[in-house]
């Protein structure tokens, strides 16, 4: 990367000068950790991500059996999220700082090489991704709801019109981040943001997200408002579904009864893990940022978490729905109980001999 001694297309709110009167909360060896961190903890997350989902839909496609088939479509679409939020992060690598009601936010990964429109779209997508894993709460437990109350799951028209109803709520937090990395920083005509920054050269692209704005704030609070609708109609379909098992008790079997409480536990763990990977860390930010306190590593941490979602959802999904688990665990116990067969015969003849 150039050293550029001002604005540029590629990077217009953030270039090379002279920093030497500025005091930085952390050394430029210590920002080399950081980033060394970063770009390990995001490889380690992508392998453990991208493998768990291809084995999760392995386990769909091939494992689940006649009982979980009125499901696969709705563990499919999660599966298939997993993996957009999996690519998405490591293609990104972000390293952010707060500063000044401020949330600056640079790509160390792939996407460190984009065009600054392009970066701009790698944000989106990001909050694309984001937005559908806890926006599809509660169409997933409508799903299973209206499933469980019709005996069978949704038509072709019934699944288009759920599905794209999640994809349309998240337009507004999609084209809201791409928006405002692409004109916020220009609410300081000529600031540059670089002193804001790392003590690092050449300057990366730097985008900012400036929550002293009114229309960044006004975005700030949609989003958070349709995150707190997600969860309560998440939460009335619930009740709604558990009241219909309740009433209907006699008419399942033993095993539909286990399997329904199964993909419970497995929905509430994908309800509950977004609280603390992705709800709690930009709820730190914001709280940040409303009191005025300047983080660096502490945010760059938070949003790490986010790369734990599609890790989280595919072990506890397999965990908790006993065919995926038996799928896994069966051929391993199997091996070790022969291994223990043969060797227990191999004794048996040597003392027969």
């Amino acid at each position: 990367m150039e050293s550029r001694p001002g604005p540029t297309e590629s990077n217009p709110y953030a270039w090379d000068d002279d920093f030497s009167d500025i005091h930085y909360s952390i050394s430029a060896d210590e920002y080399a950790y950081l980033l060394l961190y970063n770009k390990i903890f995001h490889s380690v997350t992508f392998a453990l991500g991208a493998l768990l989902s291809l084995m999760m839909l392995y386990l769909i496609v091939k494992k689940s059996g006649r009982m979980l088939q009125n499901y696969r479509v709705m563990l499919i679409f999660n599966c298939l999220v997993d993996m957009q939020i999996c690519l998405t992060l490591f293609v990104g690598q972000s390293s952010t700082k707060t500063v000044d009601g401020m949330l600056l936010v640079s790509y160390e990964g792939i996407g460190g090489s984009f065009s600054f429109t392009g970066q701009c779209m790698l944000g989106g997508m990001f909050a694309a991704c984001v937005s559908v894993a806890i926006i599809s709460l509660p169409a997933n437990y409508y799903y299973r709801y209206d499933c469980i109350k019709r005996g069978h799951p949704l038509d072709f028209n019934g699944l288009i019109l759920l599905y794209s109803g999640v994809y349309l709520a998240t337009l507004p937090p999609t084209f809201g981040v791409f928006y405002t990395f692409n004109h916020d920083g220009a609410s300081r005509p000529g600031f540059n943001y670089g002193t804001l920054w790392f003590d690092v050269k050449p300057l990366p692209t730097l985008l900012i997200l400036d929550f002293n704005l009114k229309r960044t704030k006004l975005f700030i609070v949609y989003v958070f408002i349709c995150f707190c609708i997600s969860y309560g109609l998440a939460i009335l379909f619930a009740m709604k579904t558990l009241k219909i098992l309740h009433d209907g008790m006699t008419k399942y079997s033993q095993r539909t009864i286990q399997l329904q409480r199964q993909l419970s536990l497995a929905m509430l763990a994908q309800s509950v893990l977004p609280i603390f990977v992705s709800i709690g860390p930009v709820t730190v930010l914001i709280i940040q940022i409303v009191c005025g306190l300047n983080s660096d590593v502490v945010t760059t941490i938070a949003f790490n978490a986010f790369a734990m979602i599609p890790v989280l959802n595919s072990l506890c999904t397999i965990i908790a729905i006993r065919p995926f688990r038996d799928a896994i665990l069966r051929p391993i116990f199997k091996k070790s109980i022969n291994s223990v067969s043969e060797t227990q015969q191999a004794k048996t003849n040597n003392m027969s001999g």
